[in-house]
Parts: structure tokens; sequence; C-alpha cells
């Protein structure tokens, strides 16, 4: 009984860290007509994979596709395919808008893109479903021709059916892009998510903090 009661904790834990922890769609726009595949490694801060005593990001696996509408309008699909071993799926699908473009003559002022989207959640063991509405902004500087750094805040609600009230959530993250070629971009991101609830498996009210990295591919 002990054993099952373990597992069952384990189990929610790290389908809660492997969800609540997704790269930035927003951080860039691409042109149109181009499509970029993206990979990326990274999670949540636990305790549940420890180095040295100190809690290390979960291994979560983000894939993705990016396509250019217009060259200020993106649509972004992605998906976790670890979130299989706990058998549930997650799907997102977002569109990312260029409101402000940056000019040449004024170097601190930022790119501006909105993202909004929803992440679609499904268990196929109980059986549940939930949707995860969000929308953010991001301000992006070019530090040179191939390294942006940007600044993401965003929020999103949490729509179980037949839930009341409506949870919110709200997020920031501070990443960068550096342009490795013309083709291959390679992304670092620290985020935290949830900020002001409890994260209990680091004891904090900070909420949960993440980091991974992204790598583009440009076809």
């Amino acid at each position: 009984m002990k054993k099952n009661i373990f597992f069952i904790f384990l189990v929610t834990s790290i389908s809660f860290i492997i969800f609540s922890c997704a790269p930035s769609a927003g951080n860039r726009v691409i042109q149109k007509g181009e499509i970029e595949g993206e990979f990326s490694l990274g999670g949540a801060f636990t305790y549940l994979v420890s180095i040295f005593s100190l809690p290390t990001p979960l291994p979560n696996v983000n894939l993705g596709v990016r396509y250019g509408i217009s060259d200020d309008v993106n649509v972004v699909v992605r998906t976790q395919p670890m979130l299989i071993m706990f058998n549930s799926t997650i799907f997102e699908t977002t569109g990312v808008f260029r409101v402000l473009k940056k000019q040449e003559n004024y170097w601190y002022v930022p790119n501006i893109n909105i993202h909004s989207g929803i992440n679609w959640f499904v268990n196929w063991v109980e059986p549940g479903f939930a949707f995860y509405p969000l929308i953010g902004i991001n301000s992006i500087w070019s530090i040179s021709q191939h390294i942006d750094i940007y600044v993401t805040s965003e929020i999103s609600l949490d729509l179980k059916l037949f839930k009341k009230p409506v949870d919110y959530k709200i997020n920031i993250a501070l990443g960068s892009t550096f342009d490795i070629t013309e083709n291959i971009s390679l992304n670092p991101e620290l985020r935290i998510n949830s900020i002001g609830n409890l994260y209990a498996l680091l004891n904090t009210f900070i909420g949960v903090p993440c980091v991974f990295i992204s790598i583009s591919y440009k076809f």
C-alpha cells in the first residue's frame, strides 16, 4: 500500500513538473514561408534528481515546429513526448505576433512580440481533460547581428472541465538566442512558473524555477 501511494505521488509530481515547464514560444519570429524545427531539453528544479544534494532540472523534452505565416506572424505547435510514460498527452498551439519592430537608430527600443495560445492536456487513464489558454508579451533586444536577449511575462488559465473557480498562473522568463549558423540557433532560458505559489518539492513560495536549452533548425 505504501509503495502504491509513493508511486502515485511520484508520478503526479513528475507529471506536474513536466507539464509546468516549457520554453517561451514568443521570443522570435521567422520570415514568411520559413519552417523551423525545435528540440529543447530542461525542466523544473527538483530533488527527485539531485547532484551533491543540490536540486537539478528534471530532463524533459519538448519538440516543436514553427511556421512563418508572414514576416510578423508565426504559428508554433509543440508537444512533450515524455508524458507518454505517464499515460498523458500535451499539445501546445500558439500564435506569435510582432507588434513593434526595432528601429536601427534606437538600439534601446526592443522588438515586442505577443504570443497567445492553448495547452491541451489529456490523461488517458482516469480519463481527464484540461486546457490552459495563455497570453504573454516578449521584449527582445538585439545585442549584435547574431545575439538577442529577451524577457517574457505571461499569464495562463487552468480551465479543467467542471472545475470552479478558475485558477491562473503568472510566469516570467529571461533568455537569449544565439545564431550559430544561418540555419541553427541556440536558446538558453531561465524561467519561474506559477509565481507566488507553493512549490512543495523545493519548499518555496517563489514558484517553480526552470531552466532549459533549445536548438532550432531552419529548413
